[in-house]
């Protein structure tokens, strides 16, 4: 366990995963290259999360390195086809039918959402592998039989947490979340989950995001939460969109005195991996003025965070460097530089792995789902050679799916 300026560093498991093995096929006696091409769905025209502009280049970058691997799909090369998903389930939908209509067999994606479109590429008997969408439903291999994905789910995330509780023997908590999709998803299951192993959720409650604790447009949505929930809550486990949205939390609980005596503690959930970038971030929050850091240390002094676990790959820094690279080539052409010019930090996030992982399984199990003599468009198949497949993860331990 990892010690940061006297709080405490918990980490959930990484899930990004690559294949650790290849399989020999015969494509056929013609030298002819075929061409297989799949969809990349991920969202860039939303006010939620645009995905694209920080780790799109990682698909190209999974791809090339497919296509530079000679064991692989030889006799094959792959290309993608992005289209942009809007972040919401119609434009998502919309997405991948045009995809499916132009001819491509395979789907690397979605973003954010993803139980009706795995349930329409079940019915294609296509392969939708997710780099995103964390919705429990679709574990169900029954019903999405065509899916998987590379990126822990809810249900990981809530033994994570359950896991913790049960450490400290805390048996009573309220949930507070930022309300998007993705953070109110991860608080609907443990309001479902922990109940069932012990633990009593006195409150669910949500607040608008983005939410900037600055005067003047900081305002009472965090207090308001707070008032209603403090008289019969001690642990709060507390679930931002934005580092900076929990010091408002603490602050706002400091404010009210019930930080002082160690009665009042906050578990924090963050979807990303811990690194030194974001350490700063932490300390110094939005835009707060250097004299009020001790403070916010102070405040930290209550808190438990979890992260997933950080990534081991002595590779993994030239990967990020390569993905923001491609970020400036077709078919994303954003253009990094005018925005870091300007003082905006882009940052490749865990995302990127994810993509670049779903990728690498896609084209190990088309690999062996042709050297078994199968066809490119059985999606069933590709699938049933990933689940319970051993891996090689980017975390350089065995996974298996």
């Amino acid at each position: 366990m990892e010690i940061l300026v006297n709080f405490t560093i918990l980490f959930l498991g990484l899930m990004s995963v690559c294949y650790a093995q290849t399989t020999t096929i015969d494509p056929g006696s013609t030298n002819e290259t075929k061409t297989i091409t799949i969809g990349f769905l991920a969202p860039d025209d939303t006010t939620v999360y645009r995905l694209v502009r920080f780790n799109g280049g990682a698909m190209t970058v999974a791809v090339r390195d497919v296509n530079r691997n000679p064991d692989l799909l030889p006799g094959y090369e792959l290309k993608f086809r992005y289209m942009d998903t809007h972040g919401n389930e119609e434009g998502s939908i919309r997405a991948l039918t045009d995809l499916w209509r132009n001819g491509n067999v395979a789907f690397i994606g979605p973003g954010l959402t993803c139980t009706t479109e795995a349930k329409v590429s079940a019915a294609l008997n296509l392969p939708m592998i997710s780099y995103f969408c964390k919705e429990p439903a679709v574990s169900d291999k029954e019903n999405y039989r065509t899916f998987a994905r590379t990126v822990p789910t809810t249900e990981k995330v809530a033994e994570s947490v359950l896991a913790l509780l049960d450490q400290f023997d805390w048996k009573v908590i309220s949930v507070v979340a930022a309300r998007d999709p993705q953070f109110s998803r991860v608080m609907t299951r443990l309001e479902k989950f922990l109940p069932l192993h012990g633990v009593r959720v006195q409150h669910a409650l949500s607040y608008e995001n983005p939410y900037y604790p600055m005067y003047p447009i900081k305002d009472n949505r965090l207090k308001d939460i707070i008032d209603q929930s403090f008289a019969d809550t001690r642990i709060y486990v507390f679930i931002p969109a934005e580092p900076y949205e929990l010091h408002a939390f603490l602050e706002d609980l400091g404010e009210k005195g019930l930080l002082n005596d160690g009665k009042y503690f906050v578990v924090a959930i963050f979807f990303k991996i811990f690194d030194e970038t974001f350490r700063e971030g932490l300390i110094r929050g939005f835009d707060y003025p250097a004299e009020n850091i001790t403070q916010r240390i102070q405040y930290l002094h209550n808190v438990i965070m979890l992260f997933y676990t950080s990534v081991m790959s002595p590779d993994y820094n030239e990967f990020k460097i390569e993905a923001k690279e491609y970020l400036s080539l077709p078919p994303f052409n954003f253009n990094s530089t005018l925005l870091e010019g300007e003082g905006f930090h882009i940052e490749i996030t865990e995302d990127a792995a994810y993509i670049y992982d779903a990728v690498m399984l896609y084209a190990n199990a088309l690999n062996q789902t042709l050297s078994e003599g199968g066809n490119i468009t059985n999606g069933a198949d590709i699938i049933d050679n990933i689940l319970g497949k051993p891996y090689q993860n980017s975390l350089e331990k065995s996974v298996t799916f």
